[in-house]
């Protein structure tokens, strides 16, 4: 459905603007790209959030009480501040609300650096 999907975002990087692509891969292509051993059964709904070559986080689609949703969470380092994971009824979603996250959390990262 969204293999190899893009998301351009215009953000704060190293607190310099900058131009980032976040890239919305299947989670069994990522775990081949690091050279993973095949060890977990990925589903095709189990996104991995990639920045360069660098895992930001993971978009997949859970069964949870209410029904089917899509959960999304970031995987930084260091962690960025609470919320960091949300979920919604689209995949659609699930990237906005990704995506405005992270914009959040590395202007956090900024704002915190002296100079």
């Amino acid at each position: 459905m969204y293999s190899g999907a893009r998301a351009r975002i215009t953000t704060l990087y190293s607190c310099a603007p900058t131009t980032t692509i976040l890239v919305l891969g299947k989670q069994r292509r990522q775990e081949e790209i690091e050279g993973r051993p095949h060890v977990i059964d990925w589903r095709d709904d189990d996104y991995a959030v990639v920045d360069g070559e660098t895992v930001v986080g993971r978009i997949r689609r859970e069964q949870l009480p209410g029904g089917f949703r899509w959960q999304w969470f970031l995987q930084t380092k260091p962690v960025a501040p609470p919320p960091n994971s949300g979920t919604c009824e689209t995949l659609d979603e699930a990237m906005a609300q990704f995506k405005a996250r992270c914009l959040r959390a590395l202007d956090q990262q900024c704002s915190k650096s002296p100079g």
